[in-house]
């Protein structure tokens, strides 16, 4: 699969106001699994997402959501444009909820070896009648039970779905009201992936003095839809001395 360098003003509006060259990187290496060669408008799902591990056909689904993501860096691409190869796969299948937790990881290596690690939790809800199998990337994440060292209000805006789109995921029930409706949502959803951009770029900028040398590895779980406009509390807490991991909570402010 071939990588061709491209500017990210697109990808920067979509993931935040004011995001930077860290969350632009972050969105563009996720949308690589979206978009593979492609620099134009793609299908949902894309050809590239049908040249990964397809989705177990389990009974009862009624729709799937981007549940949890893992991005970690091993070394950075070069913004220069370059060869790329993505190798995904199959690592789980496991009970959540109301249904199910599919994960698979890609692998994104250029002709020196894997660049990035990327784990994907697709929730499919409703899904029923099935075995735990495989390995789960999953973990409960407690929240410190003292004040957060910084707390943040971001507003998202109207026009985030139609702006972040544009990085590859074109899945309709983010701006069809009709799906959305009948999802169960009020009103089309925020990408996952764009809460992850702006939660990365706030904890970079306010915890680590905006260096995006200090990004190495974030984990989100999306546990409840963030709908365009809403205002995104993020809480963040320091657990060590800088190198140490950071933890942090993004809610709306209607919790």
């Amino acid at each position: 699969m071939t990588r061709i360098s491209r500017p990210f003003p697109h990808i920067r509006c979509g993931a935040s106001p004011c995001s930077g060259f860290e969350a632009c990187v972050l969105t563009r290496v996720c949308s690589l699994l979206f978009k593979g060669e492609s620099h134009d408008v793609v299908t949902f799902p894309s050809p590239a997402m049908m040249e990964g591990p397809p989705l177990p056909p389990l009974p009862g689904i009624k729709v799937g959501l981007d549940g949890e993501r893992m991005v970690e860096m091993i070394r950075p691409l070069d913004v220069e444009g370059g060869e790329i190869s993505i190798k995904s796969r199959l690592i789980g299948i496991h009970k959540r909820g109301t249904g199910a937790s599919v994960e698979t990881e890609a692998i994104l290596s250029d002709s020196k070896g894997p660049c990035y690690r990327i784990v994907s939790g697709a929730f499919l809800v409703g899904a029923k009648d099935f075995a735990d199998s495989g390995t789960t990337n999953s973990e409960a994440v407690e929240v410190p039970k003292r004040p957060a060292d910084k707390e943040v209000v971001v507003k998202t805006e109207e026009t985030m779905p139609l702006l972040f789109r544009l990085s590859g995921d074109y899945n309709p029930l983010h701006v069809e009201e009709g799906l959305a409706a009948m999802s169960g949502f009020e009103k089309p959803i925020l990408h996952g992936l764009c809460n992850l951009g702006i939660s990365t770029k706030t904890v970079l900028k306010e915890m680590l003095d905006n260096d995006p040398n200090a990004f190495k590895l974030v984990k989100a779980r999306f546990a409840s839809p963030v709908l365009p406009g809403q205002h995104l509390v993020i809480k963040m807490w320091r657990q060590g001395d800088r190198g140490t991991p950071l933890c942090l909570r993004a809610r709306t402010l209607r919790g």
